[in-house]
């Protein structure tokens, strides 16, 4: 340190910051002089590493200036220095081996004819104490000398690097002791953070009527929701509902598509924490507004609105999408009474769209407008098909929104990518997928009433959904409903469950890959011959 008590170390390796060394004129804890290094030689090596080991226990790190006598005259009265052995990557080379945690920069400059080389040695990082890790021996003529061992701690007094005491201790621990308060500090401001934003939810979810609306940001509008299903407050979740549809519905009208973005953003969001919450009276009531944004895009008669663009089918795959993503979060939370209303559409618009899944008429629609495809690799190249489609983007959608995901992490997924093998997300989404589609192949009893976007994946990630339904009698009545009673269910699943594996393998072969069918024993005896 100079005289003023302020630390040396801050990692420039300048001219600048050299000359500024030479001018203190004597040596510190964390400023050593050295008038000549031949590091060819191997007693120059280590006496060199012993002195980054004790630069290392300051809090701040220190420098090393090769090339200056012990009063920082620039010097070359033992040589001059060779350039190269002062590279970063040739230091750091000599000392890892015997010091794991050594951080150096370093430089060579001119000064007044003489080359010198200016050494930082940062503290370890993450902080922690360095420790020599090997024996550091030479041989001296015919005797073979050890200036350190294993295990070995430096600190620097004065201007000599020697083995540590235990009054050392407070010193070369306090960075790693600083580390962990500011941990701490950390933590203790990112619970007091989580404590304000529990604040700032009870303050909107008890505030005036329509302080909770679906113009809140992401995280405070989840923890108010939050907040007030567990009050049980009626009317401000009553008043959220009706807020949704009705500005749902003057979105759609006014073609704003950002904020129609966010409200849906929003829905499924509250969606979600039904089913995570098993609130299943508001899940009724706010599903019911997501058929009711579906329905903005239909005529009265069951048809896409024709409007210029593709507008309303951008809408029906958005929230089929959506619908898709809550169902793997029921899946993954074993919520399973949500799966068969997630799939099927209310009486309202099953009148219209006649067909038994809603999730099968939006991919449809989006398919028909061109929805479903990605741009070209290269100019003049043909666009892409997104893989299992559906799936897919609603893969993409739990990134999005974290109510989606309150029981796990993702990492980034990419459309028409490699999978992680180990995403519970994505399995999730899968099995949902299965259930939707045998739903729809029993209800309807018609391959096209369903389509499997899972067959762009792994027979194995699609596997537990067809077990299930073949192993678990209580899970089967709960996804099927009516269909899984009377005499003749059991062959009601059988058929339903081979005209999706079919319907799979007949998608994965026309998109070129290998045919889909389920590879255990036990479901292909089930299903019988492919």
């Amino acid at each position: 340190m100079t005289v003023a008590g302020q630390p040396l170390g801050d990692g420039s390796t300048t001219e600048e910051k050299l000359r500024s060394l030479l001018a203190l004129r004597a040596e510190h804890d964390d400023l050593d002089y050295k008038e000549h290094l031949d590091l060819s030689q191997n007693r120059d090596k280590l006496e060199l590493v012993k002195d980054f080991a004790a630069m290392q226990s300051i809090p701040t790190g220190g420098y090393v200036v090769v090339g200056a006598s012990d009063n920082g005259v620039p010097s070359s009265r033992l040589g001059r220095l060779t350039i190269a052995h002062f590279d970063p990557s040739n230091l750091y080379r000599i000392a890892h081996p015997f010091l794991p945690s050594v951080r150096v920069q370093a430089s060579t400059h001119d000064i007044d004819g003489v080359t010198v080389a200016l050494i930082y040695v940062g503290p370890p990082d993450p902080p922690g104490v360095a420790i020599l890790v090997r024996d550091g021996q030479y041989q001296d003529g015919s005797r073979s000398k050890h200036l350190f061992a294993p295990g070995d701690v430096f600190v620097r007094r004065g201007a000599q690097s020697v083995r540590w005491l235990p009054s050392d201790l407070p010193r070369v621990l306090s960075r790693w002791e600083d580390a962990i308060r500011e941990d701490e500090r950390r933590r203790a401001s990112a619970y007091a953070e989580q404590l304000l934003q529990g604040q700032r939810a009870r303050t909107i979810a008890r505030g005036p009527l329509g302080s909770l609306t679906w113009r809140l940001a992401s995280e405070e509008f989840d923890a108010a929701f939050l907040e007030a299903m567990r009050d049980g407050d009626r009317m401000t979740l009553r008043r959220l509902v009706l807020s949704f549809r009705s500005d749902a519905a003057a979105l759609v009208r006014m073609d704003d598509v950002d904020e129609l973005d966010l409200l849906l953003d929003r829905l499924l969001a509250a969606v979600a924490q039904t089913v995570t919450y098993v609130e299943k009276e508001w899940f009724e009531q706010l599903l019911g507004v997501l058929v009711d944004v579906y329905r903005t895009a239909l005529d009265p008669t069951g048809n896409v609105r024709p409007v210029q663009g593709t507008a309303p089918q951008e809408l029906m795959l958005r929230v089929a999408v959506g619908v898709e993503a809550v169902g793997g979060l029921a899946v993954r939370l074993n919520q399973l009474w949500a799966v068969r209303p997630l799939t099927l559409p209310d009486r309202r618009l099953a009148a219209q769209i006649r067909e038994p899944s809603w999730i099968r008429h939006g991919l449809t629609a989006a398919s028909r407008a061109g929805l479903l495809y990605l741009a070209p690799r290269e100019e003049g190249g043909q666009p892409r098909q997104i893989g299992g489609p559906i799936v897919a983007l609603a893969r993409q959608l739990v990134e999005r929104i974290p109510a989606l995901r309150p029981d796990t992490q993702v990492s980034p997924f990419e459309l028409n990518g490699s999978p992680e093998p180990d995403d519970a997300v994505l399995d999730s989404l899968i099995e949902f997928d299965v259930f939707w589609c045998v739903i729809a192949a029993a209800r309807g009893g018609r391959e096209y009433h369903q389509y499997p976007s899972f067959a762009a994946f792994f027979t194995h990630r699609a596997e537990p959904a067809f077990a299930l339904l073949v192993d678990d009698l209580d899970a089967r009545r709960v996804i099927l409903g009516d269909d899984a009673e009377g005499v003749d269910a059991d062959e009601t699943l059988r058929t339903a469950l081979r005209a999706v594996a079919s319907t799979a393998r007949q998608v994965s072969a026309s998109e070129g890959r290998w045919p889909w069918w389920p590879e255990s024993e036990k479901l292909t005896t089930y299903l019988g011959p492919e």
